[in-house]
């Protein structure tokens, strides 16, 4: 099964492959990477599609730690370099989209594990207002 070390997690993901456009789906709150399975279908001829089970969901490990959006975030974008892929389109639905959003901020303002990644993003059901917990600048 596929593994990344990403975080000192172990993030269970899947990769299409092929040379197209990464386009990296993550999932709502007490789903997985499952429910992206129509969309992989549709688009895997033309993109590389990758899905990945966010921490406490499906097949990833759960080391019982507390953890934000900020760190699913840096999980996606090391999940990223484990795959070799540079920018990245992501698509996000509920807290996929929370974290996705987050993820493009860390890629964007070079706070990730790279300048610039993010190619484009699309949000279902996220939500881009402030994190009251988390109000401020970028951690």
């Amino acid at each position: 099964m596929p593994f990344a070390s990403v975080n000192g997690q172990q993030v269970y993901f899947e990769d299409t492959g092929g040379d197209g456009p990464v386009v990296v789906f993550s999932h709502s709150n007490l789903m997985n990477r499952d429910m992206w399975v129509p969309q992989v279908e549709a688009l895997r001829g033309d993109f590389r599609c990758v899905t990945w089970d966010e921490r406490l969901h499906g097949r990833t490990k759960d080391d019982g730690g507390l953890y934000t959006y900020w760190d699913s975030a840096d999980d996606l974008l090391g999940l990223l370099d484990h795959l070799g892929a540079g920018q990245a389109t992501l698509a996000g639905h509920s807290q996929g989209g929370f974290l996705s959003l987050r993820a493009a901020l860390r890629a964007r303002t070079g706070q990730g594990p790279g300048p610039d990644r993010h190619r484009r993003g699309g949000l279902a059901a996220g939500d881009a207002g402030p994190d009251e917990r988390h109000a401020g600048p970028l951690p």
